[in-house]
């Protein structure tokens, strides 16, 4: 039997079926699958029929059962194909009758029948190779288990991302983009918001949830990123960090943070859009007066907010705070950098972004602080998903 050379890829393959160039006989029947591409909604299948060694030609009905195991799982509809003179074929699988863990990195084979006969049993479906990296990501523009946020669209060329009711944001293109908190966290007891809220005056963090965050797995609080609830504070960056990684995510990086921040109004040039005297720390969500280019809301003011990184610094007076403006290019009166910290203290220190509680004088994208990893008052966060 000669081979047939199909395309090997056609648009972006996310997995695709692949049996080698093997041939699989059940009765009088045989198929060979080739590899093709697979749009989110169904799963494209090229092969060549053969009965007694000849092609079979003519409309056919195909039914494709996706097993775990032994246990079918899932099975297409019946679709009609209509080889060419050789045998071979292309069909779009609709997967509408099939769960959304079907591909969940656990081994998925398909049994393929030509009307009533079975013809091939048991074929790897298998993800092609320069796909593995999308799999573990999801798609180009969420990552894995998030879907698209209609409610992002409000703002021009966002890409927002939501699974239950943790929103994220895209930041950047191609290979260096990330997604970050659309909101600034809130501590939960449960992964999804149906437990208990703790922070912010809610509810006190459980003993089990310590400032140093050397808690059991059995006892973890986790990070969301969830509208219309006022943002956990205070916390140390320990409680922070853990947080996040519960969730699945981190604390952004200095550089990262920076990124995600860029075009939000800067508070001493529109303090009105960021700050609030009389109400310093409000609901996350309350519209998008300031949020950056990528659709990340509350960068400037409302709550501080850490990044990964850690500081070293020395105080050289009580609860000493030193200020270094940015020169005036880079708009107005915001602090370079604050540290408050004990009298002779030498860090580790947090560092801290944004600025929050109000204030307006050194509320900016460009508001760098430190201090002592404790928590502070009007110490918050947000979680990023590396790439």
């Amino acid at each position: 039997m000669s081979k047939i050379r199909l395309p090997p890829y056609l648009g972006r393959t996310l997995l695709a079926i692949a049996v080698g160039v093997g041939i699989f006989r059940m009765g009088v029947y045989s198929a060979r699958a080739g590899t093709a591409a697979i749009p989110q909604s169904t799963l494209s299948y090229a092969g060549v029929l053969l009965k007694n060694e000849q092609p079979l030609t003519g409309q056919q009905e195909l039914l494709f059962a996706f097993k775990k195991g032994a246990q079918v799982i899932c099975s297409s509809p019946r679709l009609e194909v209509t080889p060419d003179s050789v045998g071979r074929f292309q069909v779009l699988i609709p997967m509408s009758n099939c769960p959304g863990s079907l591909f969940d990195g656990t081994a998925v084979t398909v049994d393929i029948a030509v009307g009533a006969d079975l013809a091939a049993a048991d074929v790897a479906v298998t993800s092609v190779p320069y796909a593995l990296h999308a799999e573990h990501l999801g798609s180009a523009d969420c990552p894995t288990g998030y879907d698209r946020d209609p409610s992002a669209s409000t703002v021009p060329n966002t890409i927002g991302c939501v699974r239950g009711e943790d929103h994220v944001v895209r930041v950047g293109t191609g290979a260096s983009a990330f997604w970050i908190d659309r909101y600034e966290a809130s501590i939960w007891s449960d992964s999804t918001p149906q437990g208990i809220q703790y922070g912010a005056g809610i509810g006190a963090y459980p003993s089990s949830f310590p400032v140093t965050a050397q808690t059991t797995l059995d006892k973890q609080l986790y990070a969301l990123s969830k509208v219309g609830v006022v943002p956990s504070t205070p916390l140390s960056w320990f409680q922070a960090s853990r947080a996040c990684r519960a969730s699945g995510k981190r604390l952004p990086s200095n550089e990262e943070w920076t990124e995600a921040a860029t075009g939000t109004p800067r508070g001493t040039e529109e303090a009105s859009a960021c700050t609030d005297l009389q109400n310093p720390i409000h609901l996350t969500g309350q519209g998008s007066a300031c949020v950056s280019v990528w659709g990340s809301e509350d960068m400037v003011g409302n709550v501080t907010e850490l990044v990964a990184e850690w500081a070293f610094g020395v105080a050289t007076q009580p609860h000493a705070t030193l200020v270094t403006p940015w020169p005036s290019a880079f708009g107005g009166a915001m602090w370079n950098v604050t540290s408050t910290a004990y009298e002779g203290s030498v860090g580790p220190m947090s560092i801290q972004r944004g600025s929050g509680g109000g204030n307006q004088s050194d509320a900016s994208v460009f508001a760098v602080g430190v201090t002592q990893t404790v928590a502070q008052p009007v110490m918050g966060f947000r979680c990023m998903i590396p790439r």
